[in-house]
């Protein structure tokens, strides 16, 4: 579609900019967006790219619409694109859907907290849900082009920065290192999660809810050449495998997988493939995915995603090492029993009780009490 409408939420990040960059390659109108705080870049990305509808998430006095749903109704988009950090950006997705309009997706905490709901938003409304990930995006790319029955995806893990570092030498890693990545220019918490492994596990959700199959696996390639692949019924094997550029995948999905000449420059050739190795399902935190994907109460994936932010604030605030970030999420799932979640108004609760409770439980004297806890957990984490 020529002269495509689209609107970025969360323009100032590292998705939403390079969103921009290939908006302007397709020549894509961008005609909204949402942003948090970033006054002052937000103000230079409005005027250069001439955006007439914003919404400021921090203080709406700063924009010109005062919610998402202003936002669409006022800018009328072809297509949303959610590239909004965290749990806030569910708000967002389900702003989309209900507004008819089809949503691309960097946003994964939507599907992990909401993917139920999502998903059938999604088909009540008759409109898509786009993957933009590098793993998702070419698997997608993949799936559309197999012209026979497929019987495993394979989505690829880089293993971080600290893929060979030990236990004892992780306990040092600090904020700063744990916000760099070998192979991919990404924002600060995808950056940690990706160190961490629970970036992985929150991807193998996603691609539950984009591909509706149970039969995800991962593989180890620290190169980030390989991001994806599918197995055959008949035992063919096919790789996607591309430059580590996230502006590729961004374009792939906001032009409805279609190539485009603009971005042949993106899909040079990758360095040769190491070996892969499949990574095993059962160690933590990839297990996590595999129990939200089972859970017919629809709240694990809440209680996950809540732990897991709340224990990204313990690490920056300094209040637990960068070892323990997998234990404070591993504590507060078998502390939170999951709870049957009927209505999207349910998950706030559960999510703003589990994110408070486990801020205050690791900052209150009781830590002392769950000093056992760790050395526990940390067995689970090795197996």
């Amino acid at each position: 579609m020529q002269n495509k409408k689209i609107v970025i939420c969360g323009i100032t990040g590292n998705i939403g900019q390079q969103t921009i960059e290939v908006c302007r390659k397709l020549k894509f109108k961008i005609v909204g967006c949402s942003y948090f705080n970033e006054h002052k870049l937000c103000k230079k990305i409005i005027k250069n790219n001439n955006i007439k509808h914003v919404l400021c998430c921090y203080d709406n006095e700063y924009g010109n619409c005062q919610s998402f749903t202003d936002l669409l109704k006022k800018s009328q988009p072809d297509l949303v694109v959610n590239a909004i950090v965290g749990f806030a950006g569910l708000q967002a997705s389900i702003a989309t859907l209900t507004a008819k309009i089809d949503l691309a997706l960097a946003n994964k905490e939507s599907l992990v907290v909401a993917g139920y709901f999502i998903d059938k938003l999604a088909k009540k409304n008759h409109v898509k849900v786009l993957p933009i990930d590098s793993e998702h995006t070419s698997l997608m790319n993949l799936v559309l082009l197999a012209n026979k029955p497929i019987n495993q995806l394979y989505i690829t893990c880089s293993g971080g920065s600290f893929l060979t570092y030990s236990t004892q030498q992780k306990k040092s890693i600090t904020w700063q290192q744990a916000t760099k990545h070998p192979n991919w220019n990404m924002g600060e918490k995808i950056t940690i999660d990706s160190n961490t492994l629970l970036n992985k596990c929150f991807e193998i959700i996603e691609a539950y809810w984009y591909f509706h199959t149970k039969k995800i696996n991962v593989l180890l390639d620290p190169t980030s050449n390989v991001h994806s692949a599918i197995m055959f019924d008949d035992g063919g094997l096919i790789l996607s495998k591309c430059k580590s550029d996230m502006h590729y995948f961004i374009a792939l999905a906001i032009n409805d997988f279609k190539s485009s000449k603009a971005m042949k420059s993106m899909q040079e050739n990758a360095k040769k493939t190491n070996n892969l190795a499949l990574m095993d399902k059962k160690i933590l935190p990839l297990k996590w995915a595999y129990d939200v994907i089972n859970d017919k109460t629809k709240s694990l994936g809440v209680i996950l995603n809540a732990a897991s932010e709340a224990a990204l604030y313990l690490f920056k605030t300094k209040k637990i090492s960068f070892d323990k970030i997998v234990s404070v999420i591993n504590f507060a799932l078998l502390t939170n029993k999951p709870k049957k979640i009927a209505r999207l108004i349910e998950i706030k609760k559960i999510y703003e009780s589990v994110y408070a409770n486990t801020i205050v439980f690791y900052c209150s004297q009781r830590k002392k009490s769950i000093k056992n806890l760790y050395e526990v957990f940390a067995d689970n984490e090795n197996k």
